[in-house]
């Protein structure tokens, strides 16, 4: 009986380890563009594009979580950042600078990623322009995702 017993908890276990969830990352993973920039998302993502005024709009979408984004000239990372509301990583990587803005109430607060070319200059304004990132009304574990996918962004 007491094998019977390990037996079923060991099941139970094991079924809920492998329940299906489709929020997390896994082999099942994609690449997306967005202009010179690369993102990698789980598979049920996809992209939606926008009409933007002056700028290439859109969002990623999946997993109940909306990832909008603002590719232009005039995206800037964010600055005066509170230290109660935000983490903030800064990361500088092949001549990218990547801010990862993470927040401490992810439903009240947007949690945001801005990369852009550290030596951006006239000839590569528009071809290489900056990249902002950000998704709001997240549960604690969809925004440990987001991290995930804004984590994985890299320039071309």
């Amino acid at each position: 009986m007491k094998i019977f017993r390990i037996l079923i908890l060991f099941s139970i276990t094991f079924l809920i380890s492998c329940s299906g969830n489709d929020e997390s990352f896994s082999s099942e993973n994609k690449i997306i563009e967005i202009r010179n920039y690369t993102i990698e998302v789980p598979d049920n993502f996809k992209l939606i594009e926008e009409q933007g005024y002056d700028s290439y709009v859109g969002k990623i979408q999946g997993s109940g979580i909306i990832i909008s984004f603002d590719y232009g000239i005039y995206t800037r990372k964010e600055e005066n950042i509170s230290d109660e509301d935000y983490e903030v990583r800064d990361d500088i990587f092949d001549g990218y600078s990547k801010q990862l803005l993470i927040a401490n109430n992810p439903e009240i607060n947007n949690t945001s990623v801005h990369i852009a070319l550290i030596d951006q200059d006239a000839e590569n304004i528009f071809s290489k322009a900056p990249l902002k990132m950000w998704s709001e009304n997240l549960t604690a574990n969809k925004q440990d995702l987001v991290v995930k996918i804004f984590e994985s962004l890299k320039g071309n």
